[in-house]
């Protein structure tokens, strides 16, 4: 702990002074995953998506530290009151690298919060050693450049400025720390349709409490779930919000301590749908309320959802939109959007 304060002080911090004094934002990713400390210093906090680190349908995508890194990078941004979170994704993955991999990559990002996103990489030539420095190319030089490639670029553009400048909605807070974000209880919340952040315990002693929940920047959580140890300063500050705010300690049994969260959240258009691979991620934008909606499995889904007749579907890629009948058919890693807006 000693070496990485002095790391701070001496290298992320002074970069951090430099850049804002200069009216530049510092941005790249730390070493870790779920390294909350270092993304502080960024301006534009960042991560990094490498050496086949998450991929579809593996563990991976829900379980370990990497599959925390997507969140910790929003979560801080929100947080700290920052505009832009980044990540750079698609290294080193390998020559048999495809396209639907990548863009299933970019829709597990953005349905996270992600709102900048930095492919790996653009080579202008893949002559000799070239080809093989962390490849793939997924520019110009790769076989879907002049096929798919702009109707990609036109969704993620479109995702990501919902990602920017919005107000999430959102009711749960998974508390953490530097290198120990809990991804057993974020697992659960994913596969339940119910989003949250992860709260550093560093920025909990600076939440304030209003009408029972935990507020901090533009975020109001109703819940806060406990999933792993903590200082004993931060279980004694708990004490304290017991009782003010809803504190879930996240048990062995997480169809328990999934049932308990879901008693005290608000009801949800989503609350009763058994789709363990559907991603929700509900924004309120220029007056609608947004909700993307990933299936980030191969497994397609077919559900009902409780909307009235003021709701449309936004194809992303081609921004089409059509009347929402309330019948939600996703196709294996189909991304979509669901818009609404409250009769006046």
């Amino acid at each position: 702990q000693a070496i990485e304060h002095h790391f701070e002080e001496t290298y992320y911090a002074q970069l951090s002074n430099w850049c804002e004094a200069h009216n530049i934002a510092l941005t790249g990713h730390p070493a870790e995953p779920d390294a909350t400390r270092h993304l502080r210093y960024f301006q534009m906090p960042a991560q990094d998506i490498v050496w086949r680190y998450i991929e579809p349908d593996r563990p991976s995508a829900l379980e370990g530290r990497q599959s925390t890194q997507a969140k910790a990078a929003s979560s801080v941004m929100l947080h700290s009151q920052g505009r832009r979170n980044a990540n750079e994704f698609c290294g080193a993955y390998g020559h048999d690298f495809t396209f639907e991999e990548m863009e299933w990559l970019a829709n597990w990002l953005l349905v996270r919060g992600c709102n900048l996103l930095i492919p790996h990489a653009f080579y202008y030539s893949l002559r000799g050693p070239r080809k093989d420095e962390r490849p793939p190319d997924v520019g110009l030089n790769s076989p879907w450049w002049n096929t798919t490639f702009t109707g990609f670029a036109s969704a993620c553009r479109r995702l990501s400025w919902l990602n920017t400048d919005s107000q999430l909605i959102c009711h749960v807070a998974i508390l953490g720390e530097h290198h120990n974000l809990p991804w057993r209880a974020a697992k659960a919340c994913f596969q339940n349709q119910i989003d949250f952040n992860y709260l550093d315990i560093v920025d909990l002693a600076q939440c304030t409490i209003t009408d029972n929940r935990l507020h901090i920047a533009n975020q109001a959580y109703q819940v806060l779930i406990v999933d792993s140890d903590l200082p004993s300063e931060t279980q004694e500050l708990l004490k304290t919000l017991d009782g003010q705010i809803e504190i879930i300690h996240w048990g062995h049994n997480s169809d328990s301590s999934i049932d308990q969260l879901k008693s005290v959240l608000p009801s949800s258009p989503f609350r009763n749908i058994d789709a363990e691979g559907l991603r929700i991620r509900h924004i309120r934008k220029q007056g609608f309320d947004w909700f993307i909606i990933h299936n980030e499995e191969d497994t397609a889904i077919e559900c009902q959802l409780e909307f009235d007749s003021n709701t449309y579907l936004l194809n992303a890629q081609s921004s089409e939109m059509t009347h929402f009948t309330g019948q939600l058919s996703l196709d294996g890693y189909e991304m979509c959007v669901i818009v609404h807006k409250e009769l006046s």
